[in-house]
């Protein structure tokens, strides 16, 4: 060993002195690069979010008022043809106005997005002057209801198609936005990276500690998990503000398209409770959106309270199916209260008629006519009673069963429009209470669900 030491200890002082000035290089290096790219990187990403904020959030909400405005015209040039009443033309030239000066603002925010985007615009900038020069005609020539009938079908047709032509527009326009946020996150991530690589770099340089290293290497950690943390906040904030736009959009148009008809036309008094109780369902279902929104929420942030109490299982399962005969006999579905254990459960009774109701409602859309949705209960052992929801409808499929409690998820086949949402308040009801939810399912049998709660 002693020549081995005599050989290396020489050795080791030179090799520093040979490495110092290209160490001193690379941190020389580092730090030009330190101070230079978050600056660039800073830069663009500022003018990214810029791009976003003031250009294609701006388009997107421009593209969405298109579809109400095309709206709003449909239902005057309706109300002209039911009633030959010829002051709707100064209303509907008005709005044709508004109409063409969004189309200039719009042709504005999209002069940097992609040639599709400009010219499906043009395309529908085209489709829509025509379509409401067509309805000058109409105001010109048409007088009364039967005159007006023969032209609806076409007026109809052409109103479709430039609905989703407009639909079609808000979607790539979205994609814009989309893309623009994912180039923002990438930019973001490689900020992250490059000044993490650089100071590795200017660290290395230096010869730092191991202890020094391992601190860095957890700051590092650190910024990631917030970073994450962030992007998840980020998704889940558009996540809800895409399901609200979507799920809002429907039942406020109905809103809109029937307050306008109160105020617009002499209608008599049943005509006018009726155009009221469209705007009262209308609201009661966007009330129930935003009501499920704010139980998720409260189930993710550990907030959702219940108040258990004895209850009996029968009286709650006969509630929930008075809740839903009306439905049931509309869709031609055979709603029964089956076997019920006589035992109390303990329960918060409102949490869950509302976790209940859940499970019919799906039960009720996805049982075809003819078919049977049975409510049950039965005793599973001296601590636990089942509340239970059958049907015999189409069933689920193994994806669906992995994905049936996410929120937002929508089976296959769910055309009405439905936030996805149930089924994850029906989970969080279910263990606030210290219970669970278990799921039986067959493709094309049918399917049970079964909420385990504690006796009373």
């Amino acid at each position: 060993m002693i020549p081995s030491d005599t050989i290396t200890r020489p050795d080791l002082p030179r090799r520093t002195r040979t490495r110092a000035p290209w160490a001193l290089a690379l941190v020389s290096v580092a730090l030009v690069a330190l101070a230079a790219v978050p600056i660039y990187v800073g830069e663009r990403v500022a003018s990214l979010q810029d791009q976003i904020t003031e250009t294609l959030q701006p388009a997107l909400e421009s593209a969405a008022r298109l579809s109400l405005y095309q709206s709003r015209q449909m239902a005057r040039l309706q109300s002209f043809l039911l009633t030959g009443d010829r002051t709707i033309r100064i209303r509907y030239n008005a709005a044709s106005a508004e109409e063409d000066s969004l189309y200039n603002d719009l042709s504005d925010l999209v002069r940097v997005m992609d040639l599709d985007v400009r010219e499906r615009l043009a395309r529908l900038s085209s489709e829509s002057t025509r379509w409401r020069f067509g309805h000058l005609s109409i105001f010109g020539e048409v007088a009364g209801p039967e005159a007006g009938d023969a032209l609806w079908t076409q007026v109809q047709g052409e109103y479709d198609e430039l609905q989703s032509a407009t639909r079609e527009l808000e979607r790539v326009i979205k994609g814009e936005v989309d893309q623009g946020r994912r180039d923002t996150r990438w930019w973001r991530t490689m900020q992250t990276w490059i000044m993490i690589g650089l100071s590795i770099l200017a660290l290395g340089s230096l010869l730092v500690i191991a202890r020094v290293s391992w601190r860095v290497r957890r700051l590092v950690t650190e910024a990631e998990r917030r970073e994450d943390a962030l992007h998840q906040t980020v998704k889940q904030r558009d996540e809800v503000v895409s399901i609200v736009s979507h799920d809002l959009r429907n039942p406020l148009g109905v809103v809109a398209g029937a307050a306008d008809t109160l105020i617009e036309l002499p209608l008599d008094r049943e005509e006018r409770e009726r155009q009221a109780t469209i705007i009262a369902r209308s609201a009661s279902r966007m009330s129930r959106l935003i009501e499920d929104l704010l139980d998720v929420s409260r189930i993710e942030a550990g907030a959702f309270v219940v108040r258990p109490s004895a209850e009996e299982a029968i009286s709650v399962l006969e509630e929930v199916r008075d809740m839903f005969e009306v439905h049931a006999e509309e869709a031609q579905v055979a709603l029964t209260v089956g076997p019920v254990c006589d035992v109390p459960v303990r329960m918060d009774h409102d949490r869950v008629v509302q976790a209940l109701a859940n499970l019919v409602d799906n039960a009720l859309r996805f049982t075809p006519e003819g078919g049977v949705v049975t409510l049950s209960g039965e005793v599973l052992d001296q601590e636990r009673v089942s509340l239970s929801v059958s049907d015999t409808g189409v069933g689920l499929t193994q994806d669906a069963l992995d994905n049936l409690f996410s929120r937002f998820w929508q089976a296959e086949g769910d055309k009405k429009g439905r936030a996805g949402l149930g089924l994850a308040i029906v989970k969080g009801v279910i263990e606030a209470h210290g219970g669970e939810v278990q799921v039986e399912s067959d493709p094309g049998i049918g399917s049970t669900f079964h909420l385990v709660l504690h006796r009373a």
